[in-house]
Formats: structure tokens, C-alpha cells, sequence
């Protein structure tokens, strides 16, 4: 038998040992392999290299070539029936070695898979990739690890604070950063300022319908015309209702602000100056920073210094706010206090402490809780509740919800709802 047959012949036992550790028939297939390896073959050094020369011709694996002619380059190998074990476990372990002791790495599968997450991490989710793992191990690749966190390696090192709700129930709350955040958006070959401007949202939304959990993000996103970007989540809580305390709530983030706007930011090598332009939230939310009375009381109004009174409306009580020439509000009026009907007792935001923000300019009264959500869905109820005396004919009706269908194409998109169901305003 030729040398280059007998180093074919010898990759094909090695081969097959390394499949006897993960079968359940290991017996079964050493006495199959000794039966093939009756024969003896001495494998030296020169047939090696010159089957190497052969393997473009023969379609044999580079890879295996390399690691038998690195072994055989200070001992020939003799193979024989009882002595094959033996020999090629020590090839394993020299293999395992060399891959820094990682029995999941030493086949060429996990380094692909490996390389393709992290090439495409940005666009993938890492439990999509374990389920590609639980697939390619049903389909043989038993060598592959079950989970994406053992693929890569990596660990979960973020900690859970406990956090009490509203309703004095036990929640979690988990900040993630400011700074990790705008390392992971921020490029220097697309952003060539020295300011990062930023927009902060805050708000609750339940996770499930028919589930009284909540989260409350602390959104951050950059604000600038030439630079768009998603917005990422700095902290979050998440609980059966709104965190008990909002200084708790925006400890950690109002502590991490101070220090960037103080000192600026460094990324990537290079030192930006941060800013924090505007607070976005709905009514009840700017209460909750703010710790200001709801916004239904007497003094709820966060721009002057009006006071409502109580309409009664049928069965229910309106508060309506008739005066139109007020005193405005002030940072100033709002630290000293010139109103303490409109906040809360004994209690300061933590807001006050970030440098250079104007609590009430700062925090905005946007257009669309203002405008889309509020007077113009207080107008649709009207035009669509059949017993108001504005209110809409069944045909009217019908011809508005076909205007709104026929537009749905045609809604560019910075619109983020595309569509609306006008069957969905309660009556």
C-alpha cells in the first residue's frame, strides 16, 4: 500500500475516533474500526509531506494535514489495531491544547457559527442563534454549545435592583447607562460635532393586554438634523404599576447626567460636550419627575399659575381651567415655592440637580399628547358618539373610515401609526 493511502487511511481512523466520544454505541464502533485497522501501518515523517503535496489532487482536509504533520515532525506514528486509541487521544489532546483547552472550538463549525454572530451581532438576536444552535445539534453537531451566551462566551453581569411600586408591591428596576448607549450608535466617521444634544422620553406602557405589569423606560435619543438614529433604553423599571418614588427611579440617571454635563464624554477617543434638551412625557408622567400634584387637580396647570374649577358634566365632574392671563411659571417660582398647592409636599425631584436644565421649559408639553391625543381625539368622540348633538350620521361615519383607509398607502413615514381604526373610539 502506497504512503499516501496509508496517511488516507489513518485520518480515517482518527476521524472515526473522534466520533466514538460522542456516540452512544462507542463499543460498538471500536471493534468495528479494529476490525478495519487489522493490518499494521508505520506513517512516517516524509510520507506525510509528500501526501500533503497530494491533497489539492485527493480532496483531503488541509486542516488535518497540518496538525499530523506537526506531530509527525518529531515521532512517526504506528497504528494497529490496539495501539490507534491510544495514539490519537493524545492528537486530541494535543488539538484541545492548542485551542486553549475549549472542547466546544475544536471543531471548524463553532468557529464559523462563532465568527458569523459576531460579524452579525448588530442585526441578530442572540436567542435566534441558539435556536440555531438546537437545530444543527438535532441534525448531528453534537460538538455545539446549546446557547448563544456559551458560543460567545459571554456572561450576563447586570444586576437587578429591587424597587418598590405604587402599589407597595416588590418591582425591578435595572439602569443600563447613558454613556454605554452612545458608545454603541456614536461613530466617528458619521458624527463630527463636539456636542451630543439628547431628547429624553419617559413613560409606562403594560407589557401584556391582559396584565397589570408595567415598564417605564428612560429612553435616550440623539437630537440633531444631520445625525438620525433609534433611540436606546438608559434604565427601566418594571413592576404591577408606576415606581413608588421617582427620586429612586432617576438616581442612577440623573447622577450619571451631572457627571457627563459636567465633564463631557469621551468616545471612542474623543471628548464630546452633553446635553440634555428636552424631557418628553405625558401629563401624568411630567407629575411623577416633577413630583407635582396630578393633573387634574386645582393647580395641575405646569405653565402659569391658574387655578381650575369643577364643572359638572352629566354624571361626572370636569376640571376647567378659565382664566387666560395668568402668572406664569419660573425655574425660579417653581424652587422657591410661590405656589405650594401645585407640588407636592416634603418631597423635592431629583431633576433640580442636573446643572443648567430648566425644569419647566425644559420639560415639554408636546404636540402630540396635547393636539393628536388630546383635542383631536376629544373631538372624534364627539363627531362619533351617536347621541351627541354633533355628532356624525351612520353614512358621514362610514365615508370618514374609507377616507382614512384609502390614505393608509399614501402616510409617509415619520408617522409612526399608519393606521387608525375609527371603530376603536369608544361610544
Amino acid at each position: 500500500m502506497s504512503h499516501y493511502y496509508r496517511v488516507k487511511k489513518y485520518r480515517e481512523l482518527r476521524k472515526g475516533y473522534m466520533s466514538m466520544n460522542e456516540s452512544k454505541d462507542y463499543e460498538k464502533e471500536k471493534s468495528t474500526n479494529n476490525e478495519a485497522s487489522s493490518s499494521i501501518y508505520t506513517i512516517s515523517n516524509g510520507e506525510i509531506i509528500d501526501a500533503d503535496n497530494l491533497s489539492n489532487k485527493s480532496g483531503c482536509n488541509e486542516s488535518q494535514l497540518n496538525i499530523i504533520s506537526n506531530e509527525a515532525s518529531t515521532s512517526n506514528y504506528t497504528v494497529n489495531n490496539e495501539e490507534n486509541i491510544d495514539q490519537l487521544s493524545n492528537v486530541s489532546d494535543s488539538v484541545r491544547a492548542l485551542l486553549n483547552d475549549s472542547p466546544t472550538s475544536q471543531t471548524p463549525i463553532n468557529k464559523k457559527i462563532k465568527q458569523w454572530t459576531l460579524q452579525n451581532l448588530d442585526t441578530l438576536r442572540l436567542n435566534v442563534v441558539s435556536e440555531l444552535l438546537l437545530i444543527l445539534r438535532e441534525e448531528g453537531h453534537t460538538s455545539l454549545p446549546q446557547t448563544a451566551q456559551t458560543l460567545l462566551g459571554t456572561k450576563h453581569s447586570r444586576v437587578l435592583q429591587v424597587m418598590f411600586s405604587n402599589r407597595e408591591t416588590e418591582g425591578a428596576y435595572m439602569y443600563l447607562g447613558i454613556q454605554n448607549g452612545l458608545e454603541k450608535i456614536i461613530s466617528l466617521d458619521a458624527y463630527s460635532e463636539n456636542e451630543i444634544p439628547v431628547f429624553i422620553h419617559i413613560d409606562g406602557m403594560q407589557i401584556y393586554q391582559n396584565s397589570q405589569f408595567q415598564v417605564w423606560p428612560i429612553s435616550v435619543k440623539i437630537c440633531h438634523p444631520k445625525y438620525d438614529c433609534k433611540p436606546f433604553v438608559a434604565g427601566i423599571f418594571c413592576g404591577d404599576s408606576k415606581p413608588r418614588s421617582s427620586n429612586d427611579y432617576l438616581h442612577d440617571f440623573v447622577e450619571e447626567a451631572k457627571h457627563l454635563i459636567n465633564n463631557g464624554i469621551e468616545l471612542h477617543g474623543t471628548r464630546y460636550f452633553f446635553k440634555i434638551n428636552a424631557i418628553i412625557a405625558d401629563s401624568p408622567a411630567r407629575a411623577f419627575i416633577k413630583c407635582c400634584k396630578p393633573p387634574n387637580s386645582f393647580f395641575a396647570c405646569e405653565r402659569c399659575t391658574t387655578k381650575g374649577i369643577s364643572v359638572r358634566k352629566k354624571r361626572s365632574v370636569k376640571r376647567v381651567y378659565p382664566e387666560m392671563n395668568s402668572r406664569k411659571r419660573s425655574k425660579e417660582s417653581f424652587l422657591q415655592k410661590k405656589q405650594p398647592e401645585h407640588r407636592k409636599e416634603n418631597v423635592e425631584s431629583a431633576l433640580l440637580q442636573l446643572p443648567d436644565f430648566n425644569v419647566i421649559n425644559s420639560i415639554v408639553i408636546d404636540s402630540m399628547h396635547l393636539l393628536y391625543c388630546g383635542v383631536m381625539k376629544f373631538l372624534l368622540e364627539k363627531w362619533i358618539v351617536k347621541t351627541n348633538v354633533a355628532g356624525l350620521k351612520k353614512q358621514q361615519v362610514c365615508y370618514l373610515k374609507d377616507l382614512m383607509t384609502s390614505i393608509t398607502p399614501d402616510i409617509p413615514c415619520e408617522f409612526q401609526r399608519k393606521k387608525f381604526d375609527i371603530n376603536a373610539i369608544p361610544r
